[in-house]
């Protein structure tokens, strides 16, 4: 089950871009969203959580279906324990890796199975053997927008305080 992710505002889900090279890398806040918003700062990136969020399948199920499409865009908490990526990646809240078909850098020792996403990843051209544990995992998205959403797996910087709603693309 796949669902568009409208709304979401901010980076949550960013417009699919062309395939490229290099996974894009989101840049992040350091503070929660709840202490930004108090100081007034702006809060185009952060994601609303709904109180009642829908029921998310196996995070291995979406994946595999949207990868057997192609490419495949990977929200991650890089910080969680057993994340491994290129040490500047490592401290902030968000990225986002691309991985799967027409990459202009392919990916031969592409895994996603039961434990989560692993293979070599091009980071500004320089190849990595990267693993991602499907706990680090908060989203899964399409190219054109479809995916899904663990709400409970967004980090802390990057949700909307309550009643605070990023403003509108």
């Amino acid at each position: 089950m796949l669902l568009a992710l409208a709304g979401c505002g901010g980076n949550a889900a960013p417009a699919p871009e062309p395939p490229r090279a290099e996974p894009p890398v989101v840049a992040a806040p350091v503070k929660a969203a709840d202490a930004r918003a108090a100081e007034g700062e702006a809060l185009e990136d952060c994601m609303p959580i709904p109180r009642d969020p829908p029921e998310a399948p196996p995070k291995l199920e979406v994946a595999q279906a949207i990868a057997s499409e192609g490419l495949l865009y990977i929200h991650l908490d890089p910080r969680a324990p057993g994340v491994v990526v290129p040490e500047k990646h490592a401290k902030k809240p968000r990225l986002v890796l691309a991985v799967g078909e027409g990459l202009p850098l392919p990916i031969p020792d592409l895994k996603i199975d039961a434990s989560g996403v692993s293979g070599t990843l091009s980071f500004n051209h320089a190849p990595f053997f990267s693993t991602v544990p499907w706990s680090a995992v908060y989203a899964l998205i399409s190219p054109d927008g479809r995916g899904m959403v663990w709400y409970e797996d967004v980090p802390p910087e990057l949700r909307c305080p309550p009643g605070v709603e990023p403003p509108a693309n």
